[in-house]
């Protein structure tokens, strides 16, 4: 195989990691910026392809234990492929593959061009790690945590305004109602955006490490001052023009930030360039102008059989999985065993609607929503969503709407996560989790269940590692989901609020009428 062939063969894997993390940039808005990263990818590549310098293979007494480690790598690659292929929103099966494929693509340029080619192909091979999921925690901590300084920012602007606002979580409140998260302060998903660009113009102006962290750290409080601009500005918007003028300038308003933001971070990458270099800056100014006067014609030998096999075990792990699923075929509609049945016949019951901005993100295919007075001034509140069966990363977002996501966003505070409390309802045995939210001096009590059907157990919210493995091991492509949230207010301690639903549920569930066909109502 020739040498500048083999060079190639690992970025069909990248291309087959592209197309999988692409359900996660098409269900989540805050990583829709995901899909400017394979364009931008292609660029680099071809403009460090045009400008590489000569190869020197890498041939030397530790070659042997690099392509042992690759034949891992590769191995695991096949692995780890079948594993994402049916648990798309799973950020450490996300992290993971993208890894490899990294890590595959500079052991080939290192086996090709030695260890120049490694530095001068790392930055477009390792560029796609920033439109992968982050970690729950992770962006929970610092994504919802800006978001909050963000929204307190806009309050005291706007008291110096004359304009009354109060701060409840990610939400403001003012004359005129209630900004929610998705209206006033979704901009602070621009921060990731923002991160990708400051990486990108580092990188196109040749800033060493120095300076491209202080790009970063300039990228992050751009961000953080433009969407507080942006959230004071929606609400100004709708105390003064009413609430509809924020469905109006929402969108031009984000799309106003990421402009400003990119130009802030393109004037501030240029003026950096142009300093004389700073302590620490040297060594990737000088490499950088070593590397771009030393351009080859590429590399012309070949290679052994051992790394040629390697290369084309990596290309053809998309067919391997497609494979894997296709020769272990899974009756659609299995486990589907329970329906939901809204108990519509309670006094005062109001059925509820979700926003039109809340049913496009989750794209789900039923729902029935709805809240009544119970005894004893007691409020219940009942969300029922459910999927047909399809792949997996068409119901990603089934997975995504969860209490400790959702609630938290909203303005809620969770004081306790309680695990798991099984809820018995006629012969089925359905698996909640149950919290503990406060929202001004109130108590909530929430119980959420997902349900994947054709899971041997159900594990309630996010399924345990191992049922998201064996969902693999068994060929688990297509299945439906239904997740039932129940939330209560008025009950004094979990164990009361547990009580009362396990005495209401099993009014609520009946025997499914069948499965559901898979692909109904899929996009």
């Amino acid at each position: 195989m020739p040498a500048s062939l083999l060079f190639w063969a690992p970025w069909i894997a990248w291309a087959d990691l592209v197309f999988q993390l692409g359900h996660t940039w098409s269900s989540s808005e805050q990583y829709a910026y995901g899909w400017f990263v394979p364009f931008v990818t292609a660029v680099l590549v071809y403009q460090k392809w045009t400008a590489r310098p000569e190869p020197a293979p890498g041939d030397g007494p530790w070659a042997s234990v690099m392509l042992g480690g690759a034949w891992v790598l590769a191995l695991a690659l096949v692995g780890i492929r079948i594993v994402h292929e049916v648990n798309p929103g799973w950020p450490l099966a996300s992290w993971v593959h993208a890894l490899v494929v990294v890590l595959l693509i500079l052991f080939v340029a290192h086996r090709v061009g030695g260890a120049g080619w490694v530095r001068w192909f790392a930055f477009p091979a390792a560029f796609i790690l920033v439109a992968v999921q982050w970690p729950d925690r992770l962006e929970g901590w610092i994504i919802r945590g800006l978001m909050r300084v963000v929204a307190a920012c806009a309050v005291e602007i706007l008291g110096l305004l004359d304009i009354p606002a109060l701060q409840r979580g990610n939400l403001i409140e003012i004359d005129s109602g209630v900004l929610g998260v998705e209206e006033a302060c979704s901009g602070i998903r621009s921060l990731q955006t923002t991160l990708m660009g400051a990486l990108l113009f580092g990188e196109l102006q040749r800033l060493g490490g120095v300076r491209r962290f202080g790009l970063i750290g300039f990228g992050v409080v751009c961000a953080v001052v433009l969407n507080v601009g942006r959230t004071t500005f929606l609400s100004w918007s709708a105390a003064t023009q009413g609430m509809s003028s924020v469905d109006r300038w929402h969108d031009p308003a984000g799309l106003t930030i990421v402009v400003v933001s990119f130009a802030a971070l393109w004037g501030c990458a240029w003026w950096m360039s142009r300093r004389s270099p700073v302590p620490g800056d040297e060594a990737g100014v000088a490499d950088g102008v070593a590397i771009s006067e030393r351009r080859g014609s590429g590399a012309t030998g070949r290679v052994s059989w051992a790394v040629g096999g390697l290369a084309m075990l990596v290309a053809m792990s998309p067919l391997i999985n497609e494979a894997w699923y296709r020769l272990r075929p899974t009756a659609p509609g299995v486990g589907r065993s329970w329906s939901f049945r809204m108990p519509s016949g309670h006094a005062a019951f109001k059925p509820i609607e979700i926003p039109a901005g809340a049913r496009e993100q989750l794209r789900h295919d039923r729902e029935l929503c709805g809240t009544w007075m119970a005894s004893g001034g007691r409020t219940w509140t009942v969300y029922w969503l459910d999927w047909n069966p399809r792949k997996a990363g068409h119901t990603l977002r089934a997975r995504q709407h969860r209490p400790e996501l959702c609630l938290t966003a909203a303005g809620l505070r969770l004081e306790e996560d309680y695990g798991i409390r099984r809820i018995r309802a006629g012969e089925v045995d359905l698996p909640f989790r149950a919290y503990r939210f406060s929202a001004g001096g109130e108590v909530l009590h929430v119980f959420f269940l997902l349900w994947e059907d054709g899971m041997d157990s159900q594990t309630g919210a996010l399924g345990a590692v191992q049922e998201q493995l064996l969902s693999a091991w068994r060929g688990r492509r297509f299945f439906g989901q239904q997740t039932l949230e129940i939330v209560l207010d008025g009950y004094g301690t979990m164990d009361e609020a547990l009580e009362a639903v396990r005495a209401e549920l099993p009014q609520w569930i009946e025997p499914a009428p069948g499965p559901v066909g898979v692909g109904a109502g899929a996009e």
